[in-house]
């Protein structure tokens, strides 16, 4: 697995946000996280979750990605850029 591949964000900012931001509330999902406890995310794209565990543990098994687990995040708090939004 190539390591540029992923955005990569450590689990405890994602369940503790400790700055002052928006977010987005991803309640009971399974996200996809690296052996260093990262949750995952392609660049530009959505982060690497789902709120069906077999869907996510059949993606990563499907794509190969060694190294990566499948963990339930009761709530994760999904940083955003409301600038985006307001073009």
């Amino acid at each position: 697995m190539p390591q540029t591949k992923w955005e990569r964000f450590p689990i405890t900012e994602i369940i503790h946000p400790r700055k002052e931001n928006s977010y987005w509330l991803y309640k009971d999902h399974y996200f996809a996280v690296d052996e260093f406890d990262n949750v995952l995310k392609y660049p530009g794209a959505s982060f690497q979750c789902n709120t069906n565990r077999k869907f996510m543990e059949k993606l990563l098994t499907h794509k190969n990605h060694p190294g990566i687990r499948v963990v339930h995040i009761p709530r994760a708090f999904i940083p955003f850029d409301v600038q985006e939004y307001m073009e």
